[in-house]
């Protein structure tokens, strides 16, 4: 249904919106205004959700396109700004590590055709790939983008991640008792329950069981002189991997990414596990939005307020991250970095 309607507003709108291939890869590109170039704007590039099952690029392109005319407008339409959407491979067509290495494609091409600052961004599990994306652009000494901009990303796949809260412990929680258990089981109000989650993982599995080779295991461990066992290779070693569950990355890794702002829910599944990845970071901000839903900033056509709001605050990092502010909102005084305060 969602995606029907996009696809009615993508066809309404198509001066704005437009089918281009980056690399061989379908993409969408949208904008507020005809005639924009991708190399000549700065570009949102954006990977969409659907627990690397389903899901494709046109599922948000109202939310998607309400952002960028706000952005627009904000500014007075001088900066050109757009979103590049992606329709990177599933499972189980395109077992993992396929939809990473569409990714890396899709960003290798902006880094080296456009002009202006890139911003990577995604919902759900297309927030943990767009760190695993930043992740990889490290390791293979890449620029990484300007900044990433997460909606309730799923960045911890592990079985029980939910309600055992593998590394979700902090001394808050510690006093928390009983109470903290309960914040770590899916909350019922939200659409996403663990039934659905334990659908995608056992489908990233069976997609992934054949092809997942014992070398690429190591190499993304860090381990490129050991080999492991195809025994090993089952489920629990999938879903550690800190490309697939970017918790698990590295310290070091984690805290080089760029600045960071993070839009979430606190009545969703992931509340527990996103809370301890913002943790992680070092240049992170969380906002958590009152009675939101899992990736309730890219509904405004089912969820209206809490929609507007982490909509609202997305647009605000655009454009403090475009117009080189400081996005972080900690300064108490003129930034160093930015020359001014923040507007959070």
């Amino acid at each position: 249904r969602v995606s029907a309607l996009a696809q009615k507003y993508l066809t309404g709108n198509s001066r704005y919106c437009s089918s281009v291939k980056i690399d061989g890869i379908d993409c969408t590109w949208i904008t507020s205004k005809p005639g924009v170039r991708i190399v000549d704007s700065n570009v949102v590039l954006y990977f969409h959700g659907g627990g690397y099952v389903t899901g494709n690029r046109e599922q948000y392109t109202m939310a998607l396109a309400n952002m960028v005319r706000d952005f627009s407008r904000r500014t007075d339409g001088d900066t050109h700004l757009g979103v590049l959407t992606v329709e990177y491979g599933l499972c189980p067509e395109t077992p993992f590590p396929g939809c990473l290495t569409e990714a890396m494609q899709v960003y290798n091409w902006c880094l080296f055709n456009c002009t202006r600052k890139i911003i990577v961004a995604g919902d759900s599990a297309g927030g943990g790939l767009s760190v695993a994306m930043c992740l990889r652009a490290r390791r293979d000494d890449l620029l990484p983008p300007h900044a990433l901009m997460l909606v309730s990303p799923w960045v911890d796949l592990r079985e029980g991640a939910l309600d055992d809260n593998h590394d979700n412990s902090d001394e808050d929680d510690e006093k928390d008792g009983d109470d903290h258990r309960k914040r770590s089981l899916a909350p019922k109000s939200d659409f996403l329950q663990q039934d659905g989650i334990h659908f995608f993982r056992d489908a990233i599995a069976a997609a992934s069981a054949s092809s997942l080779s014992p070398s690429f295991l190591c190499d993304i461990r860090h381990q490129p002189n050991e080999h492991v066992d195809d025994a090993k290779l089952n489920n629990s070693s999938l879903f550690e991997n800190p490309l697939l569950s970017v918790t698990l990355a590295p310290s070091e890794d984690l805290q080089s990414l760029p600045t960071t702002l993070i839009v979430s829910g606190d009545e969703e599944t992931f509340t527990p596990q996103i809370r301890a990845f913002a943790k992680k970071l070092r240049r992170c901000r969380h906002v958590e939005i009152p009675g939101g839903m899992h990736c309730s900033p890219m509904a405004d056509v089912f969820l209206g307020e809490e929609a507007y709001l982490g909509q609202r605050i997305m647009v605000n990092f655009l454009d403090e991250v475009v117009h080189g502010a400081c996005p972080l909102g900690t300064c108490t005084k003129p930034c160093t970095r930015c020359g001014r305060s923040s507007v959070f």
